[in-house]
């Protein structure tokens, strides 16, 4: 039974890492439920789509993430008239643009609080739901260091746990 529900894991995070997997550099992902109007959302908030990396949707609490190359900014879409919330520089942040590396990702867990990756240095950025408060954590690769620089994709399983993939070497990391 715990081989069949390793295995079931195991398929589950391929299949979302794939999904998730890297975009090109500048091309913002967009959210699930509004793929065919990113771009537009984008123009009517007056964003250069150009710097945006990322773009996640929080259903839940009615919020647009969009991570750019120099900050995060969170809009409250509840209303036809999309507001934004805040704007946040991460400290420390930097991104890297090279051939065979992944850029950063930005992944919400379930209470909507936002994890951003770094795909120059293993750190990522938590910022709180509620309190927008930003929260840095260096992430210490055990063994493979040496290896690789920061992480591209994020994804959340079920569970609640994090799933990193290495922006160079593509190694998960949970």
């Amino acid at each position: 039974k715990h081989a069949i529900v390793a295995v079931y894991r195991l398929i589950w995070l391929v299949v979302v890492l794939a999904m998730t997997g890297c975009s090109d550099y500048g091309s913002p992902t967009p959210p699930a439920s509004s793929a065919g109007s990113a771009h537009q959302r984008l123009a009517l908030l007056g964003i250069d789509e150009r710097n945006v990396l990322r773009i996640r949707e929080d259903a839940r609490h009615n919020r647009l993430w969009v991570l750019t190359l120099d900050q995060v900014r969170v809009f409250d879409v509840a209303t036809k008239r999309t507001k934004l919330i805040r704007e946040m520089a991460l400290p420390n942040w930097s991104v890297a643009q090279f051939d065979d590396a992944c850029i950063p990702d930005l992944a919400l867990d379930p209470s909507g609080s936002a994890f951003i990756s770094n795909n120059v240095q293993t750190r990522l950025w938590q910022i709180d739901a509620d309190s927008f408060e930003t929260r840095e954590l260096e992430i210490v690769l055990q063994g493979k260091e040496q290896w690789d620089v920061g992480f591209g994709p994020l994804a959340f399983a079920a569970d609640g746990v994090l799933y990193a993939v290495t922006s160079v070497l593509g190694s998960v990391w949970k």
